[in-house]
């Protein structure tokens, strides 16, 4: 058997994204790091099955760099979603 060993701290890195609105929402588990891109697509997929009905919503972000990037401003005009300031 393998002899027990002594940590002195546990560390752990979920990449984890939450979407919340008044009739719904969506927690999605991701693999990958996040930058404007990456993002950008990691948005589409969790809400894929959600983007028509959050169509004219108000995002609010927590203002990490790339949810206020220019490419996350574009998706945001394309589906009608504006980005608070």
């Amino acid at each position: 058997p393998t002899p027990k060993k002594e940590i002195s701290s546990l560390r752990a890195h979920v990449n984890l994204i939450g979407f919340i609105w008044w009739d719904g929402y969506v927690f999605y588990r991701f693999d990958n790091w996040l930058n404007s891109d990456t993002y950008c697509d990691t948005v589409n997929e969790a809400l894929s099955a959600n983007l028509r009905q959050l169509n004219g919503y108000l995002y609010i972000s927590d203002g990490v760099r790339w949810h206020r990037s220019a490419q996350f401003k574009h998706w945001c005009d394309q589906y009608n979603s504006e980005l608070c300031d």
